[in-house]
């Protein structure tokens, strides 16, 4: 079974080749499945399995179908910032044809930078639970159209 059976956009199918998964695994067609159903998902996999990424390609493709616009869609919070580096740069080469935004937002950061990250309210943004909720209180962030959020390594 390919991508193409998920009904997905032509941008995403470009993106899931640009991040080298041309076919999905077997856990990974499994949470898509329930990414389908528009229910709450807590799924224990591995990043060998691909299936974390079941989510972020479900509500990219769901974002697809209308303009992007203003506004974060994504919150996704990871438990270190090497994690949140990758998480990153896989958001922004599977949403490079439809001018994805994903920004981290990383403890080395400028206070002011962080700000104008918050401020320009990319479509993704990144960061480690304890900093995202630090910097988002001291902007005075409301994220009020977010799709999707994601917590890696919850367990922890």
């Amino acid at each position: 079974m390919s991508y193409t059976t998920y009904r997905f956009k032509a941008p995403i199918l470009k993106g899931l080749a640009d991040v080298q998964l041309s076919e999905p695994t077997p856990e990974l067609k499994e949470t898509l499945k329930h990414c389908s159903s528009g229910k709450d998902l807590i799924l224990a996999s591995t990043q060998k399995d691909h299936a974390e990424k079941g989510p972020f390609i479900w509500t990219m493709n769901e974002l697809s179908k209308t303009t992007l616009g203003y506004g974060t869609r994504m919150l996704v919070l990871c438990n270190d910032e090497t994690r949140v580096k990758k998480v990153v740069t896989f958001l922004r080469k599977l949403g490079e044809q439809l001018a994805f935004d994903a920004e981290p937002i990383m403890s080395e950061m400028e206070p002011q930078k962080v700000t104008n990250i918050i401020g320009k309210a990319p479509h993704a943004i990144v960061g480690t639970p304890a900093f995202i909720k630090e910097s988002l209180e001291s902007n005075r962030a409301l994220l009020r159209d977010v799709n999707l959020l994601y917590i890696t390594g919850a367990h922890k």
